[in-house]
């Protein structure tokens, strides 16, 4: 890959792709509807992320996407939606035109990347396949169902290569508020979840559906399933096709994530003592 778009690139998953993808040398054409009451951190990832002179921002509402001219170079589209339960009703709509109007300005064999959630699986038990059904209990869920339905649909008209990807929570720095109150244990580190969608957006099969397991859903997975209470992730899929596999355990993400609060909290300091 040589240029992406990201769309949701200031938020807290794209804001750490774009990182990885300028990283890796890969231009970025981002594009984020920005807030007017901004937080510092967001105003914090936008200057960080500006000084990259392979990184361009938009700052466009998803239903304006399509008006980009560029998108015939561009190798990929992460679609990292924003999960803002409050804002779902309100962006079904739009974001499933803007989707079409922007997939049909899309040359053959683009790849398209969705960021989904196993919300869509609902309540279910033991060991949860790609394949299996889709039972959404939760305003998210549903939203991610709808949208992922329409994408691969879309997709297989405009001959473009979609990976979607279902991914539990996912945690570090720059995190959301409500993160905070899910258990750990079966979320994922932000490192993670970058890794694994940058492996889907390198599988050249399209229409496929990966998970993202977090080290729960690996550990559930190497002991014997049928003992297990509960629900787990299947790992096979995403290991054998895409090589993916979690590399940061619980302990060693919530210290990095807990050094990033620290070394935060110093900057703001430091800067209201010199303003």
């Amino acid at each position: 890959m040589e240029r992406v778009c990201v769309t949701g690139a200031l938020g807290f998953i794209g804001f750490h792709l774009c990182n990885r993808l300028l990283n890796e040398g890969i231009e970025v054409i981002a594009v984020d509807h920005l807030q007017k009451d901004r937080t510092l951190e967001e105003e914090e990832m936008e200057l960080r992320m500006g000084r990259n002179a392979h990184y361009h921002l938009h700052k466009l509402t998803l239903d304006s996407l399509h008006t980009i001219n560029d998108f015939s170079k561009i190798d990929a589209i992460f679609h990292i939606a924003a999960n803002d339960q409050q804002l779902l009703k309100e962006t079904a709509e739009s974001e499933l035109a803007m989707l079409d109007k922007m997939i049909k300005k899309l040359p053959a064999n683009t790849r398209l990347i969705y960021a989904s959630s196993t919300e869509v699986y609902g309540d279910q038990e033991g060991e949860i396949s790609e394949s299996a059904p889709l039972r959404p209990d939760t305003l998210l869920g549903k939203h991610k169902q709808k949208m992922e339905k329409s994408i691969a649909q879309l997709s297989m008209e405009q001959s473009v290569v979609c990976s979607i990807v279902r991914m539990p929570v996912v945690y570090g720095p720059w995190q959301p508020e409500y993160v905070e109150k899910v258990d750990y244990n079966m979320a994922i580190y932000i490192s993670d979840a970058v890794n694994g969608l940058m492996l889907a957006a390198m599988k050249k099969k399209g229409n496929e559906v990966f998970h993202l397991p977090s080290f729960f859903d690996v550990d559930c997975s190497e002991q014997r399933p049928q003992s297990l209470e509960g629900s787990f992730l299947s790992t096979s899929k995403s290991e054998n096709q895409l090589g993916y596999k979690p590399q940061v355990r619980v302990k060693e993400g919530l210290a990095k994530y807990n050094e990033h609060v620290k070394q935060w909290q110093k900057q703001c300091e430091f800067q209201k003592g010199s303003g």
